[in-house]
């Protein structure tokens, strides 16, 4: 019985990380871009950020995404962005 808690342990330690992360994310937008943005506007797979949004936003994301990927890589917890989207 104690394996199977241990297995489902990892999978809730994987969610919290995966919402911090989002978090993280959101955090740099609002800090970077002064933007508000949902956790729920954010996908994250393989190292890339996919982010929601009108194409000014994505316009200021490609500005400034040296910056964001720095911010995220130094807050988020067993994650290394590669790109964002």
């Amino acid at each position: 019985m104690e394996n199977i808690s241990k297995f489902f342990g990892i999978f809730k330690n994987k969610a919290v990380e995966h919402i911090h992360n989002r978090s993280v994310i959101c955090e740099a937008f609002k800090k970077l871009l002064d933007q508000d943005m949902q956790a729920e506007d954010i996908t994250i797979k393989d190292g890339v950020i996919k982010i929601k949004g009108s194409q000014g936003l994505k316009n200021e994301i490609y500005i400034k995404k040296k910056p964001l990927l720095d911010y995220i890589q130094g807050r988020a917890v067993n994650f290394k962005p590669i790109d964002i989207q």
